[in-house]
């Protein structure tokens, strides 16, 4: 830019116009972009963490409990965790009981309330609540929705159990 200031070749103008906003986007990037950089350590404890929600998403999970059995704050934990994962840990573990549901809607027979519980929710209308919420429909809903696809492109629907 200096040199274009001090040349004043022709179209510097344009050209400086150009770069102040080619830095002027630079800088807004820079600013806005929130990638944290972790440690080796917080990353390896928030894989632990991935790993450990997937493989229990289905049982109690308590973060407090969790971060203490790795000796951390709850706090530090769900800072780091929302840092790394981009959500928080309870939101990590209902996207994979939501995820999961879904998968047993569309395989499975089985009624609303005992995936619910296969998932970790022992009420099904708080599990149909939080279903509803992230899906936008009931779990029933879902199911025929998908089902209705499955039909309408030729494939094999199962038929309900009786």
């Amino acid at each position: 830019m200096r040199d274009e200031l001090t040349e004043c070749a022709w179209g510097y103008e344009e050209i400086l116009t150009y770069h102040l906003r080619e830095l002027l986007i630079t800088m807004n990037r820079r600013i806005h972009e929130q990638i944290p950089k972790v440690t080796g350590f917080v990353q390896n404890e928030i894989d632990h963490a991935k790993n450990y929600f997937r493989e229990h998403y289905n049982e109690d999970i308590s973060i407090e409990a969790y971060s203490a059995s790795r000796n951390m704050s709850t706090s530090w934990f769900s800072r780091s965790f929302r840092a790394v994962a981009g959500e928080s840990p309870m939101r990590f573990i209902l996207l994979l009981r939501i995820r999961n549901a879904q998968v047993l809607l569309e395989t499975t027979d089985g009624t609303v309330s005992e995936i619910a519980r296969i998932v970790g929710y022992e009420n099904p209308m708080y599990f149909s609540r939080l279903f509803r919420k992230e899906k936008g429909v009931s779990p029933l809903k879902y199911r025929k929705a998908f089902r209705a696809g499955l039909a309408e492109q030729g494939a094999a629907v199962p038929e309900p159990a009786e």
